[in-house]
């Protein structure tokens, strides 16, 4: 071959080549910008952007009902922090698919039903109102209340076999006796309201009736005896109406739990009203403030009482550890299947950099 010929096809070869090249960069671009609403991909379903600012303006509007307004750093760890579970729950789903965890469509409207029962959205029209307020559709409640069904029974797998022995509770006990300064052991004599069907008559005689219990007490009546007779909480009823052990700030109620922590040893409550109905509380026994400055048999004797109320704290703490470690596994087993962000703001953020090089 001549150099003339060899040289006329390194030409044509380069005036092919250089459309082929902006050709392939177009189609690079193409595909980057039809991506820039996905903000990731796992196990090639989409998460979009969209769907994590709804989210994002779901949270913000929360802080701002409660006057607290978030910086953009704040909100940017948010953000992050709602893509994170968002990926996190298709993880799981993933992994209880591959284990055989299902949830029926039967435990899904169970939940639901009990979730507006103790929230007081039973009728129709309150619940729709309430989802209009947060933004939410009734398949975004479907959905939310199925993947938290699955990661329940997913977690449940992970933590059941998780036990301590005794020393290994003493030991966490040791190291946070001034949690359990205080803490109280409570009885209590309940009355249901059912705020959807009862009406204020109702509230009020049931209320009159828990007064002349409260009366009865005052006058010696035996506090075992009138919680058979009247206590409606069929869980305690038949043990003198025994709550157990309450560490100070563990009560979610504020009106019991201000009751609770004021009262003295065998020293009755008020007539209390909580979102359930009413109660009278009763102290069975204390633990004294500041444990720490006891002998260390004087501090097991009391951790010997209250020993299950530890035990409960520690295995909570345990089972939180145990599941955050699982969590992490499940990034590392599907690593392969997870992509975060897109190729648009990849592109977006190199060019952005190029310019700030050329301005600097």
């Amino acid at each position: 071959m001549t150099k003339k010929k060899s040289k006329k096809i390194v030409i044509t070869i380069k005036k092919l080549i250089i459309p082929i090249i902006i050709i392939i960069i177009l189609l690079s671009f193409y595909y980057a910008f039809t991506k820039r609403d996905i903000a990731a991909e796992v196990f090639n379903e989409k998460i979009y952007k969209a769907e994590v600012e709804t989210a994002v303006n779901r949270k913000i509007n929360e802080y701002q009902q409660d006057n607290i307004e978030l910086t953009n750093i704040e909100i940017e760890a948010i953000r992050k922090q709602i893509l994170n579970d968002m990926i996190e729950g298709k993880l799981l789903d993933k992994y209880a698919e591959d284990h055989g965890i299902t949830v029926t469509e039967d435990e899904i409207k169970n939940e639901i039903q009990i979730m507006r029962e103790y929230t007081g959205l039973s009728e129709d029209d309150v619940y729709k109102q309430a989802l209009s307020k947060y933004q939410l559709l009734e398949s975004d409640i479907n959905e939310m209340v199925r993947s938290a069904l699955i990661a329940d029974k997913v977690y449940y797998e992970v933590v059941k076999d998780l036990d301590m022995s005794d020393e290994e509770v003493w030991d966490y006990f040791k190291i946070r006796v001034r949690f359990y300064d205080g803490a109280r052991r409570l009885s209590h004599i309940f009355m249901a309201v059912d705020s959807q069907n009862d009406t204020i008559e109702d509230i009020n005689k049931k209320y009159e009736k828990m007064k002349e219990i409260r009366n009865e007490l005052l006058k010696g009546k035996d506090f075992v005896e009138l919680v058979k007779k009247y206590s409606e909480d069929t869980s305690t009823k038949d043990n003198g109406g025994d709550l157990y052990w309450f560490r100070k700030g563990t009560l979610s109620d504020s009106e019991l739990s201000k009751a609770a922590f004021s009262l003295n040893l065998n020293e009755i409550s008020d007539v209390i009203k909580s979102q359930y109905g009413f109660h009278i509380l009763k102290v069975t026994d204390i633990v004294p403030e500041n444990m720490s400055s006891l002998s260390e048999d004087k501090i097991r004797e009391y951790f010997i009482k209250i020993k299950d109320l530890v035990k409960a704290d520690a295995l909570y703490q345990k089972s939180d550890e145990k599941i955050k470690e699982f969590n992490k596994s499940l990034w590392d087993i599907y690593k392969s299947e997870i992509k975060i962000g897109n190729p648009w703001d990849r592109i977006k953020t190199i060019f952005n950099n190029f310019l700030k090089k050329l301005e600097g």
